[in-house]
């Protein structure tokens, strides 16, 4: 559906200034200990076909939006943190120069102030790291901690309610184990936190302030010992993801033509939580759209990007996150150079798939493509993935029938 709009519309301020301060919000605090006495470099900072395990959490991160990591790595702390800066230039590091869970999160007093997530270094758990915080919510919880379904190290039994019962070496009949991995409310560490987080989850569970969950996903831990031919082989498989190409306008949210302001915007019906099963399910989710309404001069690309990130945060109340938006702000006809333009991005060309390819490491044979006009069904077939034709309705319901989530 096409709408005239004669001049372009200045989005709204007021959910400008609130974008991040109403929406879910999380940071990281890393738990990095020193190298053992008879190691050069741990194997967590070892480098393993051009990259370590600490980059791949942090790369796991950020991709969840999560762009603040305090880093309690003794006095490495501060190299580490210059070299993941110049890694991730759009995550802020912060060294505080300390080691140990107590230290850190007293380092952390009046810098964290809301949930965050807690991580080992020396292990990778990749699930959904918005949806523990949902769970948390959800639950009232201190904290949820995520527990993949392999061979125990560190066993819990969970009780009634997902509550792990027992927490630590010892528990009889375990059903799952330690990842590494929760997320906490900073309320509920702020004085006399233990000095190990296997205590702090041990003292919150006995106050039944504790919720677990065992999900499936990625896990490797290298607390365990173990070589790393076999690490390596893991990773590699790892980073290697499939992907869910979503369009935009009439997949994730009602196309009244030009969408470009929250008074604009309706999700189709279940789209967040489609995002979210998709997350869970461990696939990338990369939006894909055409938005000639720059090159027409509706909105620009600032504006553009400003409301994709109003919907990035509507998605996180929902515990579910975009990987990637990739768009096309050019048309052939309409508009002035350099956005009137004939180009290689605008769908059914397979442009925008290119640019996610370059920037991704995607399984284009396991992935796939879900758009509702015959444009976004050509761009697949250009790049040889399948395409499923979205015709309206329940999204969550689409995915689950054709078993992508």
């Amino acid at each position: 559906m096409n709408r005239t709009i004669d001049q372009p519309r200045p989005l709204p301020g007021a959910w400008r200034q609130s974008l991040f301060e109403e929406t879910m919000h999380l940071d990281a605090l890393i738990l990095l200990p020193g190298p053992a006495e008879d190691e050069t470099s741990p194997p967590w900072l070892t480098p393993i076909q051009g990259r370590t395990l600490l980059e791949d959490t942090v790369w796991n991160l950020s991709r969840h939006g999560i762009r603040r990591l305090f880093l309690a790595a003794g006095s490495g702390g501060a190299d580490l943190t210059a070299h993941l800066g110049n890694l991730f230039p759009d995550v802020n590091f912060v060294d505080l120069a300390v080691d140990g869970l107590s230290a850190a999160l007293d380092a952390t007093k009046g810098r964290i102030t809301k949930s965050f997530v807690l991580a080992d270094g020396r292990a990778l758990f990749d699930c959904n790291y918005l949806g523990l915080e949902l769970l948390r919510k959800e639950h009232c919880a201190a904290a949820v901690v995520a527990l993949p379904t392999s061979t125990p190290s560190h066993p819990v039994l969970l009780g009634d309610g997902g509550i792990p019962s027992i927490f630590g070496e010892g528990a009889p009949g375990p059903v799952a184990m330690d990842s590494g991995l929760c997320v906490l409310e900073r309320d509920a560490v702020v004085d006399d936190a233990p000095e190990t987080v296997t205590a702090l989850l041990r003292k919150l569970s006995s106050t039944g302030r504790l919720q677990g969950v065992v999900l499936q996903g990625f896990h490797l831990d290298m607390r365990l010992p173990g070589d790393l031919a076999t690490a390596e082989k893991q990773l590699a498989q790892w980073r290697v993801k499939p992907a869910v190409f979503l369009d935009r306008d009439g997949v994730l949210n009602e196309d009244h033509g030009y969408v470009h302001t929250p008074e604009d915007f309706a999700w189709i019906t279940n789209a967040p939580l489609a995002v979210k099963a998709l997350n869970d399910s461990g696939v990338l989710v990369i939006v894909l759209t055409n938005q000639s309404g720059v090159a027409r001069g509706y909105f620009t690309e600032d504006e553009f990007r400003e409301f994709t990130g109003w919907i990035d945060a509507q998605l996180a109340e929902h515990g579910a996150h975009v990987d990637a938006t990739y768009h096309c702000p050019h048309h052939p006809e309409h508009g002035e150079p350099p956005y009137r333009a004939t180009c290689d991005c605008r769908k059914p060309l397979p442009g925008l798939i290119d640019q996610a390819v370059a920037q991704w490491s995607i399984a284009l044979n396991k992935s796939t493509l879900i758009g509702d006009s015959d444009r976004d069904l050509e761009a697949a077939a250009a790049r040889d993935i399948p395409a499923l034709r979205f015709e309206g309705g329940d999204l969550l319901n689409f995915v689950r029938k054709h078993d992508l989530a």
